[in-house]
């Protein structure tokens, strides 16, 4: 593989990446939408724990939205229960299909989220037991919330990698400068020499003019003039204090031998 086509197969895959967080962040959004719609049209009632039923978790998302924060190996319970609405409407041992992490306790009160009891509704059933939720945030909001984390994560990291490459290349494919060529030095044209400041006379307001410094002369030697006796070097006086130097022995010849 070219080095070409190794940054095309590594640009793809950051698309691909960011495609994918983007999808997880809108799906969670909307998600949460829909929760917060359910929330607006549901009303909470408390109920009893009659039964329960038992089976593992069919996946990491239920049992993420269910607070169980393992794997979907352990075991979820479904409890039956029974609940009144306020107008005197009883249900009696009805099956959540919301799965709990743990056991729940018979005779044990639990708070549910569920549409009201309307008998005048133009429908055949004036009440929806497919909107029965337990009332809890773990619950509603758990897993659109997990959604919603690793969705801009994802997408973040892919974003942050894919900027990170745009300022080389980018730099690479600018053209360079063309040098531009500095133009041929013009003749100068030949002027008349300006006059020097040096040699004109300096503007004076005394009436006489300043004479001019003498130079100074050396006289010719006079090859007759007597020369000067030169003063005798002074010897330096041996210290008699001072011990004689030592002489080096001298190196006897040795007779060469005859052959």
């Amino acid at each position: 593989m070219t080095r070409r086509q190794s940054r095309l197969v590594r640009r793809i895959i950051q698309l691909a990446l960011l495609a994918w967080g983007g999808y997880m962040v809108l799906s969670s959004l909307w998600g949460m939408c829909q929760t917060a719609v359910y929330l607006h049209e549901t009303i909470t009632v408390t109920g009893k724990v009659k039964d329960f039923r038992q089976r593992p978790f069919e996946g990491i998302r239920e049992a993420l939205s269910s607070g169980n924060l393992s794997t979907g190996e352990d075991t979820a319970y479904f409890p039956i229960v029974s609940f009144s609405f306020d107008n005197g409407a009883h249900i009696s041992r009805f099956a959540l299909s919301a799965p709990d992490n743990a056991t729940p306790q018979i005779d044990a009160d639990i708070e549910l989220r569920t549409y009201p009891y309307d008998p005048s509704a133009p429908d055949k059933t004036p009440w929806r037991p497919e909107g029965v939720q337990p009332a809890r945030a773990s619950y509603l909001w758990g897993g659109d919330a997990l959604e919603l984390l690793f969705g801009l994560t994802i997408g973040g990291i892919a974003y942050l990698m894919l900027r990170s490459r745009r300022p080389q290349s980018a730099t690479k494919q600018a053209p360079k400068p063309q040098r531009k060529q500095a133009p041929a030095p013009a003749k100068k044209a030949t002027s008349a020499p300006a006059p020097s400041v040096a040699n004109e006379e300096p503007f004076t307001l005394s009436a006489d003019p300043e004479q001019p410094k003498k130079k100074r002369t050396r006289k010719p030697a006079d090859p007759n003039a007597p020369k000067k006796p030169r003063a005798p070097r002074k010897k330096k006086e041996a210290d008699p204090t001072a011990q004689p130097k030592p002489r080096k022995p001298r190196k006897k010849k040795q007779p060469s031998e005859g052959v």
